[in-house]
């Protein structure tokens, strides 16, 4: 609906401005989700997605794009992990380490097997449930390696709810003037 309303106003289609209108309309009708994880997570993940957007690498040929591909999901993974640790660490108290490795399985093998096989399985009643159930153990085993490996999460300290609201300020701050940020460091 914010696409079609972009169009009916004459502006252009933009992410940002998407999750501005998203985080008021959170903030005017259910200001207690700031206190709770999921919102600085998700809000936190997503700004950094759409910050990181037009970065692209450029190595040619056939395995060129299967490399883009991977260090285009390592990059955008170890982005967001260090995005959002301040709200992990606030908590959640643990620091995990490998994540952002494990996700350059997991998101290609999440994509390309298990969603598809899910959409099918739906489609034809419950016919491929045990392929199915089967990407999911496959997924599963994948999260359980990770997390088995030695010095896979730390504890950390509590992180005062202090620096995190200026930390917080400061993604909001982003948030509202990229454009203008951009223009200042010559993009």
């Amino acid at each position: 609906s914010l696409l079609f309303s972009s169009f009916i106003f004459e502006r252009g289609a933009s992410g940002i401005r998407a999750l501005c209108i998203a985080l008021f309309v959170i903030l005017l009708f259910s200001p207690e989700e700031v206190l709770f994880p999921s919102f600085g997570l998700s809000f936190s993940a997503v700004l950094c997605l759409l910050y990181c957007y037009n970065f692209k690498l450029k190595i040619n040929g056939y395995k060129g794009r299967i490399v883009n591909s991977g260090l285009s999901v390592l990059l955008s993974s170890l982005l967001i992990t260090l995005t959002s640790l301040p709200f992990v660490v606030h908590h959640f108290n643990y620091v995990h380490f490998y994540g952002a490795l494990f996700n350059v399985i997991a998101i290609p093998f999440l994509a390309i097997i298990v969603m598809p096989l899910a959409m099918f399985n739906i489609l034809t009643g419950g016919l491929i449930a045990t392929a199915f159930e089967f990407s999911i153990g496959i997924l599963f085993a994948i999260s359980k390696i990770s997390l088995s490996l030695p010095f896979n999460s730390v504890f950390m300290p509590y992180f005062n709810s202090f620096l995190l609201s200026i930390y917080t300020f400061g993604l909001v701050f982003l948030l509202c003037f990229k454009s203008k940020i951009v223009k200042i460091c010559g993009g």
